[in-house]
Formats: structure tokens, sequence, C-alpha cells
């Protein structure tokens, strides 16, 4: 996964084998915001694509300098689909 600045937004590529779920979320609000558990609704990103995500549909404050991309994908379990475990990396603006 990686995720780089392109004018305003974020420019997010899963190098991983299969697909990916995100959430951003700026770091200077991430203490206030509650976070829902992973799920797997929406729409992923497909192994080896891209998503642009722009600035303004991203939960952050005025000033941000930061935010942090949360993304998990898809494992089975007892037979049915569940989010997978959770990483995350912080993205500078």
């Amino acid at each position: 996964m990686t995720a780089t600045v392109q004018d305003e937004a974020i420019v997010i590529k899963n190098r991983r084998s299969g697909p990916v779920w995100v959430r951003m979320i700026g770091v200077s609000v991430l203490p206030t915001v509650l976070l829902a558990p992973p799920d797997l609704d929406g729409e992923p990103i497909p192994a080896g694509e891209q998503r642009v995500v722009e600035f303004e549909v991203i939960t952050m404050g005025e000033n941000e300098d930061a935010i942090r991309v949360f993304w998990w994908g898809a494992t089975m379990d007892d037979g049915k689909r569940v989010p997978g475990e959770v990483s995350s990396f912080r993205v500078e603006l």
C-alpha cells in the first residue's frame, strides 16, 4: 500500500495481491473521532489499482498537516468473508 499527495487529493495504490478497503482521518481529529470497526462495505481497491480521494471527503481539521490511512483486506472465518487485520500509516500533507 502506498499513498501520495497529488494536488488536493490522496492517491492510494494497492500493491497487495487482493482487494483492500481504506478509511482516512486527519491526525489532529483522530482522538475525537470514534472509529467504526472495519467492514467490507463500499468498493474495495482491487489489487494493483489505485484510487484518488479528494481532501474534501476526508474527515480532518482545518489546518491538517497529516492523515492516517487505515486499510484492511478480507479473510475467511468459519466459511464467512470478514474484515482482516487493520494496518495503518501516516501521510504528511
